[in-house]
């Protein structure tokens, strides 16, 4: 985002990917398996970019907005004190990404953020399709809204990550036009088994 914000009529590619291969189990301590069935392989990409050429056929655009890291430097500078408040979201965006990492988190994240079933959907049904599948999660989340037909012009996008640290990074999409679901996305073979039920225990074979 940086480099397109300061070179000029600039391309940019943005590479996600989780690789599980140097933490993979391959022994039989049943406790240690679990990560085994949980992280995947995921990779996506997308590309960017500031030319004004290309605005007819981007699909989204991420807005420009100083005032919220203004913020951030005047509650240093003055040493303000806020009492805790969480807005409402929802009045702000229409759809929401967040860390599809496993059951416990996207649970926490709909409590704390004040969201609906329907909002955590799409991180819900990735975590069940591809597993967490780290930073590339949140681009197969943002696929189901638009393989959904939900994804409408105007619309915002909310996209939330963690990582070590701690540290957490977000992302505000606005959409530039309605989109139709592709026929090659990597939710088109099987869009209309989605939603399903995701029952909250499963009982596990014993080896």
């Amino acid at each position: 985002m940086v480099f397109i914000q300061v070179h000029a009529n600039a391309y940019a590619v943005v590479v996600s990917m989780e690789i599980i291969i140097p933490n993979w189990y391959t022994g039989n301590q049943q406790s240690m398996l679990l990560p085994n069935c949980l992280f995947r392989m995921g990779g996506a990409a997308l590309l960017l970019s500031n030319r004004r050429s290309d605005s007819h056929r981007t699909k989204r655009r991420a807005p420009k907005e100083s005032s919220a890291y203004q913020i951030s430097w005047l509650l240093q500078i003055f040493k303000l004190k806020l009492k805790p408040y969480i807005p409402d979201f929802k009045k702000a965006f229409e759809h929401f990404c967040i860390p599809a990492g496993g059951r416990a988190v996207i649970d926490e994240m709909e409590k704390n953020l004040q969201l609906s079933p329907e909002h955590v959907e799409a991180s819900r049904m990735t975590l069940h399709r591809f597993g967490n599948a780290s930073s590339s999660s949140l681009w197969y989340e943002r696929s189901y809204i638009e393989a959904k037909g939900s994804m409408k012009k105007g619309d915002r996008v909310w996209q939330i990550k963690f990582g070590g640290g701690f540290k957490c990074n977000s992302a505000v999409w606005k959409c530039n036009r309605s989109i139709k679901a592709e026929a090659d996305g990597p939710w088109a073979d099987r869009i209309d088994q989605y939603p399903m039920h995701i029952p909250e225990v499963v009982k596990l074979q014993q080896f």
